[in-house]
């Protein structure tokens, strides 16, 4: 039989899922390849342009960096929508228990009657925000903790650590 080190039963409330978006779709990553992108795209256009002018150049970004950075908004807004409506209609209503055993972790979902399990060293990344742990398996594939429902954070933030030096970090 399986050790378990924790066991943590963990539910989203509605605003949980908004908070997770938002924090998803700003992760300092993210927001940093749209700025990358954002100065290619402005060098490009205004080389193209044959205007090379700081002020140009200051337009064109400030203009495509706010354009996009509405984008994720309104994106993150419909996203939510969408999960709010489910969750209104009792679809993701339920919780999820996370056992955390030696070498890997068992989720299972109240409201599907199912369970998996998966080894740690599948998940590309761990981050641990002010609310939430977020179990990535894959970049669009998160198991989402709620902080308040661990018991003894400190310990199992220490442990998390432990587990996945490679991918952990704090956000």
């Amino acid at each position: 039989m399986k050790s378990t080190d924790f066991v943590i039963r963990s539910s989203l409330e509605k605003e949980d899922y908004k908070k997770y978006l938002f924090i998803d779709m700003f992760d300092f990553r993210k927001i940093f390849m749209i700025f990358l992108i954002s100065c290619i795209v402005t060098l490009s256009l205004n080389y193209v342009n044959h205007t090379m002018s700081i002020n140009t150049i200051v337009e064109y970004f400030a203009i495509f960096f706010g354009i996009v950075m509405i984008m994720r908004v309104v994106q993150v807004y419909s996203m939510y929508y969408g999960i709010a409506k489910m969750y209104d209609k009792g679809e993701l209503n339920g919780h999820n228990i996370y056992s955390f055993h030696t070498d890997e972790l068992t989720i299972q979902n109240s409201a599907k009657n199912g369970s998996v399990t998966l080894k740690y060293d599948i998940f590309n990344s761990v981050i641990s925000t002010k609310d939430f742990i977020l179990l990535y398996a894959t970049a669009r594939q998160c198991s989402v903790i709620r902080k308040k429902d661990v018991e003894n954070i400190d310990e199992f933030l220490i442990y998390l650590q432990d587990k996945f030096k490679k991918v952990y970090r704090t956000n």
